[in-house]
């Protein structure tokens, strides 16, 4: 029930009281532990669960943990994980082999993924957008385009997430024609246009310095546009320097009731980028009045296996 209700914490003190765990209570606090971004705490728990609580991991501890496997971008251990699904026949049955895959592209070994999903039968519309995705967020736009016309050649639907996917990777790779018909695509074949559709198209136009056309798709949305396809515009102006579209975009956003560090960040960088210095000092000491700061950024390496986040001042 914490689990689900998102309350890891809550979820970790009922575990710690029960007498009896079973699978299903260790598969749910991994799965939490995952969700929640505990990345420690997730591969803590699959160890635990086979040394001190003697449980063998099935198709659903693994489909739980991955997630965590994915977001530390730890090889060794999606390679670990991929070991225990073949020790005990998994690797074939797709929720868990789709997880292990999206592993393999998160943590670069996007060949590793392709095997897996040249190794299914007949793979579902979510084994197809997770390997559309795997190239995509490699930078990989032209073959995860020409994975996206083998889906739909082989008979399977695409959905609204595959329409992400692919424009995620035409933005990624500056496909920007390419962007322009998936997106077209999406109302002919009657898949509703979401605000992360939105997000991504302008995204995509805005790296590529089309700020005119990114206006109108932004404008076109129904329900009005949102602070996340703002937000994607605002760092097209960062990439050009558009000064002055980049303050009207950060005044939608205060509009909107955007509050998070990273848009002053990114908004004081667009004034540095432009040598405004005297605005640089402006937004940071907006940042102090409001008790912002800037997040710190961390860096991940293995060590014996295990992921390990550090700063630099660790060193």
């Amino acid at each position: 029930m914490y689990a689900e209700s998102g309350d890891p914490e809550s979820a970790i003190h009922m575990f710690e009281s029960m007498t009896h765990k079973d699978l299903i209570a260790w598969n749910c606090l991994i799965a939490c532990s995952a969700s929640h971004g505990l990345i420690d705490d997730a591969f803590d728990l699959f160890v635990d669960m086979q040394r001190s609580g003697g449980f063998k991991p099935n198709v659903s501890t693994l489909a739980g943990l991955l997630p965590a496997v994915a977001h530390s971008g730890s090889l060794h251990s999606c390679k670990s994980c991929h070991a225990f699904m073949v020790r005990d026949g998994v690797e074939s049955v797709e929720p868990a082999s789709t997880a292990l895959m999206d592993a393999y592209a998160k943590c670069g070994d996007v060949p590793a993924a392709r095997a897996l999903f040249d190794a299914m039968r007949e793979p579902g519309v979510v084994a197809w957008t997770s390997i559309i995705a795997a190239h995509g967020i490699q930078g990989l736009g032209g073959e995860a385009l020409s994975l996206f016309e083998a889906m739909k050649a082989s008979g399977v639907e695409p959905n609204r997430i595959t329409y992400l996917v692919v424009l995620s990777a035409c933005a990624h790779a500056g496909l920007v024609e390419r962007g322009r018909e998936c997106f077209r695509l999406m109302e002919e074949h009657g898949i509703a246009r979401e605000e992360e559709h939105y997000a991504c198209m302008v995204d995509m136009l805005g790296r590529a310095g089309l700020f005119e056309e990114a206006m109108r798709v932004i404008w076109s949305m129904r329900a009005g546009p949102s602070a996340g396809v703002w937000e994607a515009l605002l760092g097209g102006c960062r990439v050009h320097g558009k000064v002055g579209l980049g303050e009207y975009v950060a005044g939608r956003l205060f509009s909107l009731g955007a509050a998070e560090p990273g848009l002053y960040v990114l908004l004081s960088n667009i004034y540095a980028s432009a040598g405004l210095w005297a605005e640089v000092g402006r937004v940071r000491a907006l940042m102090r009045a409001r008790g912002l700061r800037k997040e710190v950024g961390w860096s991940l390496v293995e060590d014996r296996g295990r992921p390990v986040r550090f700063i630099s001042g660790d060193l």
